[in-house]
C-alpha cells in the first residue's frame, strides 16, 4: 500500500500533468469556420515574373485571374519562389512594382514561401535540416530585400516527407502557417502553439481542373462542415477554358452561399488565434545592380 506522503506525491503528479495538459490544449491553433462554413483559403502556386514571358501568356493570365478575385471580394495566397525576386534588372523592378500595386497593396492576395526554385528535391528525404532551413530562409531574404514583404507562410512540393522540415516549421521565426504539413514525423512534433497545419485533408479540389459546376457545388455541400478548405491552382498556366470554369464554379458557389468567406492565410491565422500576425510591408531599400542569394 502507498504510504500517505506517496500517495499526496502521486495526487500532485496528477494534479500538474492535468492542469499542464491543460495548458498545452488551451496553447494548440484550433482552426474554425466562419458562419457556419469553412472560410475558403485559395493557394495559388508558382508565381513567376511574368514579364520575362515574351507572349505575356502568364501575366495576361495572372491579371485575369487576379481582375475576377477582386471583383468577387474573394482574396487569394501565390506561392513565391525565390529565384523570381533576387535579381534587380528593369524586368524585375517592373515585376516587384506591378505586384506591389495590383496584387498586394490591394489586399487581394497574400504571398506564402514556395520554396527558393521548381526543386522539390529540396525538402525531399535526401535533404538535411540545415539545407532546408537554408532554402526557405534564402527564399524569405529574396522576397524581403525585393518588395519588403515577410512570408508568415510555406507551401512546397514534398514539403511533408521529412521530419527535418518539422524542424524547420518550430525553429524558423517568420513561419506560422503551414500548408499540409504533418503534426508528428519521427517522433518530432509541430509545434501547434506556434503553426497553424493547413491539413491535406482539407485539400479539397484542384481548381486546374474544374469541368463541371454542379459536380463542383456537389462536392462542396458534403465537406461543408470542415472549418476551411484549401483549393489549389496554378492560374499563371490557365487557359481560357480553364479560366472560365473556375469563375462558373466560384460565381454559383458565392451566389449559393453569399457569406462564405475567402481570406489571406494570415488573416485565418489572425481570426483562429485572435492575434495580429499580418505579412510585414515595407518600401524595399534602393536596389543594388543585382543580388546574389543562392538556394544550398
Amino acid at each position: 500500500m502507498l504510504s500517505f506522503r506517496a500517495k499526496a506525491l502521486s495526487s500532485m503528479f496528477i494534479f500538474f500533468a492535468l492542469c499542464s495538459s491543460s495548458w498545452l490544449n488551451a496553447a494548440e491553433i484550433v482552426p474554425k469556420n466562419y458562419n457556419n462554413l469553412p472560410v475558403i483559403i485559395l493557394k495559388v502556386d508558382d508565381l513567376k515574373n511574368y514579364k520575362l514571358d515574351v507572349l505575356t501568356q502568364q501575366e495576361v493570365a495572372w491579371d485575369r485571374f487576379i481582375s475576377f478575385v477582386k471583383a468577387n471580394k474573394m482574396k487569394a495566397n501565390a506561392g513565391a519562389l525565390g529565384d523570381q525576386f533576387d535579381t534587380y534588372n528593369a524586368v524585375d523592378v517592373e515585376f516587384y512594382e506591378d505586384l506591389k500595386r495590383d496584387f498586394l497593396g490591394s489586399g487581394v492576395m497574400e504571398l506564402f514561401n514556395h520554396s527558393f526554385c521548381f526543386c522539390p528535391e529540396a525538402f525531399d528525404s535526401g535533404s538535411s535540416y540545415s539545407s532546408q532551413y537554408s532554402v526557405l530562409n534564402n527564399t524569405q531574404a529574396a522576397v524581403k530585400k525585393a518588395i519588403g514583404v515577410t512570408m508568415i507562410g510555406f507551401g512546397s512540393g514534398g514539403n511533408r516527407k521529412t521530419s527535418d522540415t518539422v524542424k524547420v516549421m518550430n525553429s524558423h521565426p517568420d513561419m506560422k502557417v503551414w500548408f499540409f504539413g504533418r503534426p508528428e514525423m519521427n517522433g518530432i512534433e509541430l509545434d501547434t502553439s506556434k503553426v497553424l497545419n493547413l491539413s491535406r485533408e482539407y485539400l479539397y479540389s484542384d481548381i486546374d481542373d474544374i469541368t463541371s459546376t454542379s459536380v463542383f457545388l456537389s462536392n462542396f455541400e458534403k465537406v461543408k462542415g470542415n472549418p476551411f478548405m484549401v483549393y489549389q491552382g496554378h492560374p499563371g498556366k490557365w487557359n481560357n477554358t480553364q479560366l472560365n470554369n473556375f469563375k462558373s464554379a466560384m460565381s454559383a458557389l458565392l451566389a449559393k452561399y453569399p457569406k462564405l468567406k475567402f481570406m489571406t492565410i494570415s488573416e485565418y491565422y489572425n481570426y483562429v488565434t485572435g492575434g495580429s500576425a499580418a505579412p510585414v510591408v515595407a518600401s524595399p531599400p534602393n536596389p543594388p545592380s543585382n543580388i546574389e542569394i543562392k538556394a544550398y
